[in-house]
């Protein structure tokens, strides 16, 4: 639940950076654009991981007593199901641009993960319905996995199909998040294409319905966006 709330919560920063303008002058760096989702993901898990173990050293005070290769493991999934989490919170922040949206959005997704889990009840006493849902959320095999390392004997699924599950699902909400921060970017690549590819071949009609839009504006952003980047970061760098 620590890490579930942690890692949901912490791209609201995302929000708050995008109204004071800091999100723009990163933007405007000459980096990857995978480059800034994974920092920013990786700061959110960060966070939730650590906060995730600091509550996990109290577990000899439950009568919890792991193994060390079970010690080793249980910080993976920790990680895991922190980077997945984070990574989905950062592509339902990237678009928004108020904090009351933010929370409306992803109350949306935070109680049925959370509920439907297998934290507050087994999945094998949920009924026929609530079991197939239950099998499709990915959270799921978070919370059996840790089952798994903790109190053995008592998981439901294997722990390697739980850990591919979760490796799985980190690698689709990272890809989600870029897709949610490189849409705008790929449209323009996408465009630049098309265009190069009427220049050359001579199909000038085609072309010119565009270009006498598209040419001022790239223009304009190709000149701009160097000066921004020398202001911000050459000529007041401590302004």
């Amino acid at each position: 639940m620590i890490v579930l709330f942690t890692s949901i919560f912490a791209m609201m920063s995302l929000i708050d950076d995008r109204k004071e303008g800091f999100l723009l002058s990163v933007m405007v760096a000459p980096v990857p654009r995978s480059a800034i989702v994974l920092g920013k993901v990786l700061g959110g898990t960060t966070l939730s991981a650590i906060q995730g173990m600091i509550f996990l050293l109290f577990a000899p005070f439950a009568g919890v007593h792991p193994r060390p290769l079970q010690i080793l493991l249980v910080p993976a999934v920790v990680f895991l199901v922190s980077f997945a989490l984070t990574a989905l919170s950062f592509a339902i922040a990237w678009p928004m641009d108020s904090t009351q949206a933010f929370h409306g959005i992803i109350n949306l997704f935070l109680i049925p993960l959370w509920l439907l889990s297998g934290a507050m009840f087994s999945i094998t006493r949920a009924s026929g319905w609530l079991r197939v849902v239950m099998y499709m959320n990915p959270l799921t095999y978070g919370v059996d996995a840790l089952r798994a390392l903790l109190y053995p004997g008592m998981e439901t699924f294997p722990l390697s199909h739980s850990m591919a599950t979760l490796l799985l699902f980190s690698l689709a909400m990272f890809g989600l998040a870029f897709l949610m921060a490189n849409r705008r970017t790929a449209r323009v690549r996408r465009m630049i294409a098309e265009q190069l590819s009427r220049g050359l071949r001579a199909r000038y009609d085609r072309h010119r319905i565009i270009a006498r839009w598209t040419f001022p504006l790239w223009m304009y952003v190709s000149v701009t966006g160097v000066i921004v980047y020398f202001m911000l970061y050459q000529w007041f760098p401590h302004s």
